[in-house]
């Protein structure tokens, strides 16, 4: 379906669970991951320096008690320790059943020169052009990010036969004066 004389572009597709791991690799939630995951490896390093120098200290001073502690203290972190390596891999891996667990459902979006409508389950939801922040294009997606920080994702090769082109829709993006941003990384 080609833009008519009114602006109204249509994209179908289906979201499944491969389309949300999709999302959560392309947006945030990786980088989020790996925030999360270096915050928590940069504290067990801390810990463990903290620990091994205190028994340090207590041996070169023959505090026998204090190196008693320190290496209980040494025995009980190391778990922990270890546990950091491979956290992210972990969490992706613990986080698969989770997207699994969502049954396919069918998204429609509807650009128009009011705004985006996107049905969604039976659920309708209205955009505004005013209210779309920016926009970014990679081979995989077309990411429209809202004023208040959701976003419309449209999967480029998951679309149906009879849904716009996704140049239509870039075009309708920078003919509405939507700002592009550069594509991730």
């Amino acid at each position: 379906m080609k833009a008519a004389a009114n602006q109204q572009l249509l994209y179908e597709y289906v979201q499944d669970w491969r389309l949300q791991t999709l999302h959560f690799r392309a947006g945030r939630g990786v980088d989020h991951l790996a925030v999360e995951e270096r915050k928590y490896r940069a504290k067990e390093w801390v810990i463990a320096l903290a620990v091994v120098y205190a028994a340090l200290i207590s041996f070169r001073h023959q505090l026998w008690p204090l190196l008693a502690m320190a290496l209980i203290a040494i025995a009980w972190r190391i778990p922990s320790f270890f546990a950091q390596f491979g956290l992210l891999r972990k969490a992706l891996l613990g986080m698969r059943p989770s997207f699994r667990s969502h049954p396919p459902r069918s998204i429609r979006l509807e650009v128009s020169d009011e705004g985006l409508r996107e049905f969604d389950s039976g659920i309708e939801s209205f955009a505004p052009w005013a209210s779309v922040r920016s926009f970014r294009a990679d081979r995989r997606f077309i990411e429209i990010e809202l004023s208040n920080n959701l976003y419309a994702y449209v999967p480029v090769r998951r679309l149906s036969p009879a849904s716009s082109s996704r140049e239509d829709l870039l075009a309708m993006l920078e003919k509405q004066g939507v700002a592009q941003q550069a594509p991730r990384p």
